[in-house]
Parts: structure tokens; sequence; C-alpha cells
């Protein structure tokens, strides 16, 4: 009688197992949904960046993950800059940076670990995931933003400056979509941090899209308060991304309206970005060098460092000066490793004129 009870008790267990694993048990039919919806804090020096994803794609049908997903996505970066004000100056600002895609697809296959670590990095040795993952999706979609900047400085003894832009455009964005047991890691190269957006994958065998639906509107609500603010465009006026990232190359031309004798171009170093707006009051040139950082600061002592009223903030891998005069409400000298290894380092020369 004994054995007869424990038969029926490890009968009935069996049983509702299997109706709480649901798909995962049985190769029922199911929608498929992906699901990530995180912001990722990253300490940059002195300031904070938020790096957020929302993400939600699904499938209709199927026995398993694999197949195409439709769905949206949401990207963003913010910084506040008033992390940085001390006793005597006070910085209010920072930036907002946000794109979106409503027309998402992309398809899910099995795991390719060299074809995964090669795909949107610029290098192509790239290290591969530790984890052993399943499935994979490589996709770049067509997003549309803006980016919003705005620095105000203001010191004690009542002197102010600053730094305002904003943009709009669209570009693609490469996006890579690891899966391993129903969890769901994302990384965005573009990022470039060390730490992959995470969420879930379900199947749902009896066709719920609430949650679908919830994230869906989640992304509308994010479009439309970052279309909402003050600075977005509604009429065109605004400078596209692209105007704002300038001219990208090799040896570019020196804009005319840089005032290379006052702020002189590093020697035996090559220009390879440069920017002026239209009214000509804002140009910037960046170099890439593989001068040392102490030969790099020592040329530019006399022509900036040293200068009164200049400040001097560390940044990751490098280290910006910031200044005003009489004829520039901000000129700036920013240092850094660069991340490509094409030159030792890349130094940007920037002013603001009055």
């Amino acid at each position: 009688m004994r054995k007869r009870t424990i038969s029926i008790l490890v009968a009935i267990t069996f049983l509702f197992l299997t109706l709480l694993g649901g798909c995962s048990e049985a190769p029922l039919e199911c929608d498929w949904t992906i699901k990530v919806d995180q912001t990722i804090p990253i300490k940059e020096g002195d300031v904070t960046v938020n790096y957020s994803l929302v993400l939600i794609a699904q499938k209709i049908g199927g026995t398993d993950v694999y197949g195409t997903y439709e769905g949206a996505a949401y990207i963003g970066s913010q910084l506040d800059a008033s992390e940085l004000s001390k006793e005597f100056i006070k910085i209010d600002g920072g930036f907002d940076v946000n794109a979106f895609a409503n027309n998402l697809s992309f398809e899910i296959e099995p795991f390719d670990k060299e074809r995964y670590s090669a795909y949107g990095s610029k290098d192509k040795a790239s290290l591969a995931p530790l984890a052993k993952y399943e499935s994979m999706a490589l996709l770049s979609p067509e997003m549309k933003g803006g980016g919003i900047i705005g620095v105000d400085v203001k010191a004690i003894d009542g002197t102010q400056g600053g730094y305002n832009d904003s943009g709009i455009g669209a570009s693609p964005v490469a996006m890579k979509i690891a899966i391993y047991s129903g969890k769901v890691h994302v990384d965005i190269p573009a990022f470039n941090i060390d730490r992959s957006f995470e969420g879930l994958i379900t199947g749902d065998p009896k066709r719920n899209n609430e949650e679908y639906r919830q994230v869906m509107e989640k992304i509308e609500e994010l479009i439309a308060e970052s279309e909402s603010k003050p600075d977005s465009p509604d009429d065109g006026s605004r400078e596209s991304i692209g105007g704002i990232m300038g001219k990208f190359g090799s040896s570019l031309e020196i804009p005319a309206s840089f005032p290379a004798d006052e702020f002189p171009i590093l020697p035996n170093s090559v220009v390879i970005n440069t920017y002026e707006s239209e009214d000509k009051r804002n140009v910037r040139v960046m170099v890439g060098t593989n001068a040392s950082l102490e030969d790099i600061l020592e040329f530019y002592k006399e022509y900036i460092i040293e200068k009164p009223e200049v400040e001097k903030l560390d940044i990751p891998d490098g280290v910006m000066y910031s200044g005003r005069s009489d004829k520039y409400s901000n000129f700036m000298l920013t240092v850094m490793k660069d991340m490509s290894t094409t030159y030792s380092y890349m130094a940007l020369l920037e002013v603001m004129k009055r």
C-alpha cells in the first residue's frame, strides 16, 4: 500500500512539474518574447554616465527560440555634469543622447563564437565571450535619434561660460544578442562599456501579448519624451548629428576660422577630425599623434595649460584643460589615449568665440 502511495505521489509531482515547465518541458507552440529593460551606471572619472536599453521583440509561433523576431528598441546615454562642480565653480547640464528603432527585425540562430566576437568591433581579434551561449542574433538596425549637449560653468567671481549644441539624425547601430538557458545578454559595441544589458526570453503557449504591449508602450513614451524636450527638433532648425561630428579622415585641412596662431596644431600629428559651426564661432580640430602624453602637455603649456583661468579635469585615459578669455567664452584641450590604437594619443582643440 505504501509503495502504491509513493508511486501516485511521484506521478502527481511529475505531472505538476510538466505543467509548470510550459514550453521548456514540451514542444508546444508558443509566442516567444525577448525583453530587456535596464540602465547601467558607469563611473567615468568624476562623473557617472547612465547607459540605457529597452528592447522588446517577439516571434509568433514555434516550438523553440530560433526564427525571426520583430519589435522595437530604445537606447540612451545621459551624463549629469553637476557632479564636476567644485568649491569655487558650479557646473550645470551635461548630455542626453538617445536613439530608437520601432521596426526592429532580426534572426535568432545557433551561437557562433567567432562571428559574435568580431561583430561590431574594430578589433577583429576581440576577446570571445566566456559564457557558453546557445543562440544569438547579430543586427545593425537603422536608429533615429538626437543628442543635446549643454554645459554651463559659473565661477564664484561671477564670470561664466559654457557650451551648448544639439543634433538629430539616423545611423545603423550594431547590437549583439546572446542567449543561454532563457537569459538574454545584449552588447552595444558603440557604448564601449564592459557590461552587457540583461533580460529574458520566454515562451508562452497561451499567446498572451500583454507584456509585449506594455514594453512597446514604454518605448513609445520614451520616444515622445525625447522629442518633447525643449531643445528637440520640431522645425528642422537643428544641425544634424553628422554635422556636429564634423569631418573625419586623414590629413584633413584645418578650417580657416580656427585660430591656429593662438592654439597651434601639435607638430608631427595627423588631423583626423574637424568641425566648424555655420556662424564659424565654434571650431574644433582633432589630431592623432604618437607623441607621449608628457610631450603633448609640454608643448601646450605656453598656449593653454599655463594661461590664467584654465581648469584641469582628469578624464578616463587622459586629461582635459578648459579656459576662457576676452576673445573666447571657452577654449579647450583634451588629450586621451586612442582606443583604436591607430595612434598613441588623440588631442582635441576646440574654441567658442565670443
